[in-house]
């Protein structure tokens, strides 16, 4: 596993799908977390931060999110902030429920974030079905400042994996499980990290690997998101 803190991101995202730019190195570029994280070594936590901390992570599927996601869920003294809407959610889990079925504006704006910003430890864990990268990014940074100014500290992470073992793990979930799999696109991490499970729009067409400029667009856009508002990216090689 590989990490890498914000403002140090560039070049992680030549390995988002693998795909799409031609010799495009996995993980090149990646530098050193625990000397680059934003402030670790300059800012005291506040007295408030130590009973403020909010977590934020954006889980592309079949890159391990599951599991880190069923860690802290058991953890008694962290709050669990699901942001998804899928239909296996059942009834009796009535808080998910109910705001699955509301819009991705109202689930986020009218739920996790006031839930975030009160006090105690909490993990947002952005899913399948709500906004992708391009529609989170200023959404993020607001909770983020709002965050701040209350004195919370505050992470943002994400998890990429090789993106042939992935995309290799991703058919197979799909076969045992029966649920079927959408239209394979190629460059899946990449479109997930922008437009979540809608995975293709004007922007990331289906045929985005043939069109250089646009495959560079998209990477270029992943890259300033990952260095400008996340804390930690991990990649799984």
């Amino acid at each position: 596993v590989v990490a890498v803190a914000r403002g140090d991101a560039a070049g992680v995202a030549t390995s988002l799908g693998g795909y799409a730019l031609p010799g495009a190195a996995l993980g090149e570029g990646v530098g050193d977390a625990a000397t680059n994280a934003r402030g670790a070594s300059d800012v005291s936590p506040s007295p408030s931060s130590e009973t403020c901390k909010i977590g934020y992570y954006y889980h592309i599927p079949k890159t391990g999110g599951g599991s880190l996601v069923r860690y802290f869920g058991h953890l008694p003294e962290v709050e669990l902030l699901r942001y998804e809407a899928t239909k296996y959610v059942p009834k009796e889990n009535k808080t998910l429920w109910y705001w699955e079925h509301q819009s991705s504006e109202d689930h986020w704006e009218k739920f996790v974030v006031p839930q975030a910003l009160k006090p105690g430890k909490k993990l947002i864990a952005h899913h399948w079905g709500r906004f992708g990268m391009l529609g989170m990014e200023k959404r993020l940074q607001r909770l983020r400042e709002r965050a701040e100014a209350k004195g919370c500290q505050f992470m943002a992470s994400t998890t990429f994996r090789e993106p042939i073992e992935r995309d290799v793990s991703d058919e197979v979930f799909h076969r045992i499980t029966g649920t079927g799999s959408a239209r394979y696109l190629g460059d899946e991490q990449l479109r997930f990290f922008l437009l979540n499970s809608q995975r293709e729009n004007a922007r990331l067409p289906p045929d985005m690997a043939a069109h250089e400029a646009v495959a560079r667009d998209a990477l270029d856009t992943a890259e300033r998101i990952l260095a400008n508002h996340f804390d930690l990216v991990a990649t799984i090689e």
